[in-house]
């Protein structure tokens, strides 16, 4: 296969590597994750770009998507593969995980407060619960919120308002996984906060941690692994509709 990329990304990188290895006529983009549609990226891609050949983004602007469709390009957003969706969710949560292991307490001894309950959400909470931390939910859905309590688990109503007032009292680590501009200076908290979102959504002047992105900053090579099955995926879907050569 001929693989052609258009960053540094270690993670697309180590996709872009093994898909190389493997044999096959499919001519293949692999674009920033995620895409953003940026004279760079337009002034590399477009020239190299022919007819009928795959391009992966994740969350593709319209903008990009109509230059690309007007090259006769095949393009997949793997924003839409919930199977590669969850594989990141899980490796997000597993590499906050490790650095948790370097904080000077255990997870046993650590309470942790975690906002939002999305996919990392639910993949952190699992975890931290089976080493033993005490987990705090903040999520605005009161279904989930009872149905945590019925498995023992403690959460807490939110807004998602900009600097609303949270019950943080306890908490040894904070982790913001909800896109959402929450914390603010009027409400920041006192123990350490982690950003699992982009870093727009932290209030300026508010001590954080910013962690987005990490399985393409840690676990790089099963967040490449990921990413190859996802282009395999859509690859031999598309080959077995006689569109995409393997």
């Amino acid at each position: 296969m001929t693989v052609f990329t258009y960053n540094s990304d270690a993670r697309i990188a180590a996709a872009a590597g093994a898909l190389r290895a493997r044999r096959g006529a499919a001519r293949i983009h692999i674009l920033p994750i995620p895409t953003k549609d940026t004279e760079g990226l337009a002034a590399a891609l477009l020239p190299a770009l022919r007819a009928e050949d795959a391009v992966f983004a994740y969350a593709v602007p319209p903008s990009l998507k109509e230059k690309l469709e007007a090259r006769g390009a095949r393009l997949f957003d793997t924003a839409e593969d919930e199977i590669f969706i969850e594989e990141n969710a899980t490796l997000t949560a597993e590499a906050t995980l490790g650095l948790m292991l370097g904080l000077p307490l255990s997870p046993r001894d650590l309470s942790v407060g975690i906002i939002g309950y999305g996919r990392i959400g639910r993949a952190l909470c699992r975890m931290l619960l089976f080493l033993g931390a005490r987990v705090r939910i903040f999520t605005a859905r009161e279904a989930l919120r009872e149905a945590l309590g019925s498995e023992g688990i403690e959460s807490r109503p939110i807004g998602y308002a900009e600097g609303e007032a949270l019950d943080l009292c306890g908490l040894d680590l904070l982790i913001q996984t909800a896109p959402a501009r929450i914390i603010t200076r009027e409400n920041a908290p006192s123990c350490p906060l982690w950003n699992l979102a982009a870093a727009g959504y932290i209030g300026e002047g508010v001590a954080v941690r910013q962690l987005s992105a990490l399985p393409a900053r840690i676990p790089y090579e099963s967040g490449g692994k990921a990413l190859m099955r996802a282009v395999l995926r859509k690859l031999e879907n598309d080959s077995k509709n006689e569109r995409i050569p393997l």
